[in-house]
């Protein structure tokens, strides 16, 4: 398989043919590029089955009429990168939501004393599991302010990662992301 030219991954009509040529089943773009991608027409000829996009707050979703399916990813890097995944409806107005913890992550919306906060609430987004890094290396006092012991874990050590991002929880379980603190 050949590796699209740096003008291909930069123009997005140019990339969606790379990728109906190649037949390409599955793929991931960043969301940036993803958005331009999805501001095109799309063909009904593609193999595409599922794009996946992070990295940055997704604005839109696909039009109505793609046959393939949108998963919006979102995740410090200080877990792993991805911490919850969803897909995007097609069609939609609203900005798209970051989807659920994907397995293996605990995600919290707390308040400022570090408690739960109900369905709707903003509240900071802390990110918990066995994905989550010890720290930042030579930064004990930025790790101690941004890795914080797991008040809701049984398991010695667990630690959450403050995210520094504003959420709430939907009625139906996702997360919608607001913003930066």
């Amino acid at each position: 398989m050949s590796i699209p030219s740096d003008y291909v991954r930069t123009h997005s009509a140019s990339l969606i043919q790379w990728l109906i040529v190649h037949e390409i089943s599955h793929c991931f773009l960043p969301t940036p590029l993803a958005e331009q991608v999805l501001s095109e027409p799309w063909p009904a000829t593609s193999s595409l089955k599922v794009l996946l996009t992070g990295g940055d707050r997704l604005h839109r979703g696909p039009a109505p009429d793609v046959a393939w399916k949108l998963m919006n990813h979102y995740g410090p890097t200080e877990n792993t990168v991805v911490s919850t995944a969803g897909e995007v409806s097609s069609g939609s107005d609203t900005l798209p939501d970051i989807g659920k913890p994907i397995g293996n992550v605990q995600t919290y919306i707390l308040d400022e004393g570090l408690q739960p906060v109900p369905i709707g609430v903003p509240g900071e987004l802390y990110v918990g599991g066995p994905s989550v890094a010890r720290g930042y290396l030579n930064r004990p006092s930025l790790t101690a302010e941004r890795f914080i012991p797991d008040p809701f874990s049984e398991s010695p050590g667990s630690r959450l990662y403050r995210t520094g991002d504003v959420c709430r929880w939907l009625s139906d379980g996702k997360l919608d992301f607001l913003g930066r603190n």
